[in-house]
């Protein structure tokens, strides 16, 4: 992906509306330089056994909040050291970045590692409460 420019993420579902076919399974992500995978608009797709490595910003993303009913589950989300992959991106902070970052938080969240990021698992919750893009209002 390229950094902080919005939709360019190294693996990125989007806009897929309900899609229990979208799978992403079984891909190596390395040295992405803004997050290592983007859910976006998509509900019910299957993020599994995914090794991230050095993806900047966050290795795993759920984008504006409206995003439900993903299973996200046995991935392997290393950063060689926080500092690597702590960055500003999309006009957040470089305190912001995660092993996954989710903005909505109704997704299953199963067996995944997040190892060396600042944040392991990171939810702005209240941050984003009316949701961000095409989940705003």
């Amino acid at each position: 992906g390229r950094r902080d420019h919005l939709g360019e993420y190294c693996l990125h579902l989007h806009m897929c509306k309900t899609c229990p076919e979208c799978v992403i399974q079984g891909n190596a992500v390395v040295d992405g330089q803004q997050v290592g995978i983007t859910i976006h608009g998509t509900h019910q797709a299957l993020i599994d056994n995914n090794v991230v490595w050095d993806a900047r910003a966050a290795g795993i993303h759920t984008e504006d909040g409206n995003e439900m009913n993903n299973i996200i589950s046995n991935n392997v989300v290393i950063c060689s050291f926080w500092t690597v992959c702590a960055v500003p991106w999309l006009g957040k902070v470089s305190g912001l970045g995660a092993g996954i970052f989710l903005i909505g938080m109704t997704n299953e969240l199963l067996y995944n590692r997040m190892i060396g990021y600042e944040n392991g698992l990171y939810t702005p919750g209240s941050a984003f409460q009316n949701g961000q893009g095409a989940a705003w209002g």
